[in-house]
């Protein structure tokens, strides 16, 4: 994927830049989860699941590595396809929740941490902005107050992606518990190890993610 940059405020929006690829990328975010759709309507689960994880997927790596608004871009184009996917969960049989256990399990493996970003994100300052440019940036209150706080926003949203991601991993995991043994889970000890190597973490809390089970 061809990036192009140009200078940054920051209060988070580019002063000059193309954002055609942004809305495609969107756009085409919207297209595969609406194939999805198509396939959910039709009675064909396995599609409907491989157009809701495509989505995700797509998410995932149309900002690989990118700056700090390609990701936020891909966390939308994610979040669609998850949107869909917990909506299908309570009704899909076991065969079906497996499978998305599975690759929702792969998909959070391959999560970037918001570090990755924001060092793309300084590396291309670097790049852009004149050495004067870059001090008055640190030493500017206005604009280290601002830059800190579109960090912050940024580092929120992307482990509130992982938050709710990891929520759908324990909602199809308790699914199949139920699916196979008859009864809803009562907590962790009923789906580690059989379902979950461990009880998915909290990003911001560092504890397990809370679930009404």
């Amino acid at each position: 994927l061809h990036r192009s940059h140009t200078k940054v405020d920051y209060d988070g929006s580019y002063l000059s830049r193309s954002m055609d690829n942004v809305v495609g990328f969107k756009s085409l975010a919207r297209l595969l989860a609406g194939e999805g759709r198509s396939a959910e309507y039709e009675g064909r689960l396995d599609d409907a699941l491989a157009g809701y994880f495509d989505t995700m997927q797509f998410g995932q790596e149309c900002n690989r590595g990118g700056v700090i608004i390609e990701r936020l871009v891909g966390i939308a184009a994610e979040s669609i396809g998850l949107t869909e996917l917990r909506r299908l969960l309570p009704s899909l049989p076991a065969k079906q929740v497996r499978s998305a256990l599975a690759r929702l399990q792969t998909l959070d493996a391959s999560h970037d941490p918001p570090a990755v970003n924001l060092e793309a994100e300084a590396e291309w300052v670097k790049c852009s902005f004149s050495l004067w440019e870059q001090f008055m940036h640190q030493i500017h209150p206005t604009m280290r107050k601002n830059f800190r706080e579109v960090r912050d926003n940024f580092t929120s949203k992307v482990n509130a992606l992982q938050s709710t991601r990891r929520s759908a991993l324990v909602e199809a995991a308790a699914r199949l518990f139920e699916l196979e043994k008859g009864r809803r889970p009562t907590g962790y000890a009923d789906l580690v190890p059989a379902y979950l190597p461990a009880a998915p973490l909290d990003p911001t809390t560092g504890k397990p993610i809370a679930h009404p089970f």
